[in-house]
């Protein structure tokens, strides 16, 4: 910082040539500084309800790991599986044509539509998908399954309209575990059954969430416990250390993580002045632009 100093009273503009160095700022250089204030006030029992996304997301992948051992044991059959799910699914798909008020005839024919490709296509290429990992090892496939299914999770759009591609890469990654999974299953039946199910999971499923969040924001709560208990019980039958594992993990996520996010808080300390770059936001009280 220079020492020079103006032969008038300086002010801060460039247009005008003051007679000092373009480094040069006068005792008011300070006083503008400004901490922490565009820092939010977390509450504890809003960061949790803020968490039922994630709560309910474990849940997709544990039924879905739930569903597979099933098939795979031989405890469901690919029909007795199919009739299990339709009823909740046309329950799930009558809730959000009903939530869709506008456009309900065409959104309607069109959702048919997709169904009606999905499902053709599903049922063409589950001899295909049946037999397309013959080559790898279980061990490999497992490995996998954990990894796409990880990166799903950690990928996987949990706000209002999120960025796309990172929506297109989790249900991608959650498709492939699932087709990995269902080519270890017994017949090409199994694997429709399986990716149906997988299908309904990740594609649909979200979809619905994202509706219920904007029209009925206070099922969120009771809908993420009947979840998780559903979830809980299925697990105790696989093993009763995997229903554990998924109970903690729920409420690591739940509980513990917002806990230790409010703890984070008395540690900020971001400062803001003249010397930052001017930002341009969107007012969207007043909706016009403003300068930070």
């Amino acid at each position: 910082m220079c020492d020079a100093k103006p032969t008038s009273r300086w002010r801060k503009v460039l247009y005008e040539d003051q007679n000092v160095p373009d480094n040069y700022v006068d005792k008011s250089f300070l006083t503008e500084m400004r901490k922490n204030i565009y820092i939010r006030s977390y509450k504890y029992w809003d960061l949790v309800q803020q968490t039922s996304v994630i709560a309910q997301q474990l849940c997709m992948v544990s039924f879905l790991v739930v569903a597979w051992w099933a098939l795979d044991g031989g405890l469901l059959t690919p029909s007795n599986f199919l009739c299990l799910i339709l009823p909740l699914s046309f329950t799930g798909f009558g809730a959000h044509i009903l939530l869709k008020r506008e456009e309900q005839f065409s959104r309607l024919c069109s959702s048919v539509k997709s169904a009606i490709v999905v499902l053709c296509l599903t049922d063409f290429s589950s001899p295909i998908l049946k037999t397309l990992t013959h080559t790898i090892s279980t061990d490999t496939i497992y490995a996998m399954s954990v990894v796409m299914v990880i990166g799903h999770l950690l990928l996987h759009d949990y706000r209002l309209g999120g960025a796309i591609i990172s929506r297109a890469l989790s249900l991608n990654m959650s498709i492939f575990a699932s087709v990995c999974l269902a080519s270890r299953l017994e017949s090409s039946e199994h694997v429709f059954s399986f990716v149906i199910f997988a299908l309904l999971l990740f594609g649909f499923w979200p979809m619905l969430q994202r509706d219920l969040r904007r029209h009925i924001p206070w099922i969120m709560g009771p809908l993420t416990c009947l979840l998780c208990l559903v979830s809980f019980i299925l697990l105790v039958f696989v093993h009763i250390s995997v229903g554990i594992v998924f109970l903690g993990l729920v409420g690591f996520v739940s509980f513990v993580c917002p806990k230790h996010l409010m703890s984070l808080e008395p540690h900020k300390n971001n400062i803001y002045g003249p010397w930052d770059e001017a930002v341009i936001t969107t007012d969207e009280s007043e909706g016009k632009n403003k300068n930070d």
